[in-house]
């Protein structure tokens, strides 16, 4: 049954559980082309389930969404930290995704030339890549910087 963009399921699968109904929520992020999906499991029937969500659905929908952003921030950290990369290292990829070359990046880091070619070799080295090219995909796949 569909209520909106939402989808409410019959859980007969699910009754050893006491669960009678499932509410499954698209979610749509604002800050990246990424979505998610969240599945809500209740004790109602998807008949009463339906009705309740006339008066919370609104507010439901914007905890699962709220909660599954701080996943996503949660795994982004754990994934920085495991990586490693230093905050200048870091910037020096995000100019790098802006189109900038290494003596554009110094002036506007205020530092020379050869710092900002040492910080891209740090973090070719941290992220396992041979090329800058390559370092700054493996950095945007993996969500350590925003274009």
């Amino acid at each position: 049954m569909r209520a909106g963009n939402k989808l409410l399921v019959d859980c007969s699968w699910a009754r050893e559980v006491r669960q009678a109904s499932c509410l499954v929520v698209p979610l749509h992020h604002l800050n990246t082309r990424q979505a998610g999906l969240v599945s809500i499991f209740s004790e109602l029937s998807a008949h009463d389930l339906e009705r309740s969500l006339e008066e919370i659905g609104g507010t439901l929908c914007l905890a699962a969404l709220a909660g599954d952003e701080r996943l996503r921030a949660i795994r982004q950290s754990e994934i920085a930290n495991n990586v490693g990369l230093s905050p200048r290292e870091q910037e020096c990829l995000e100019w790098l995704s802006k189109g900038l070359r290494n003596a554009r990046m110094a002036e506007c880091m205020g530092i020379a030339v050869p710092t900002v070619e040492m910080h891209l070799a740090k973090a070719r080295r941290k992220l396992g890549v041979a090329t800058r090219e390559q370092a700054l995909v493996k950095a945007l796949i993996l969500g350590l910087i925003c274009p």
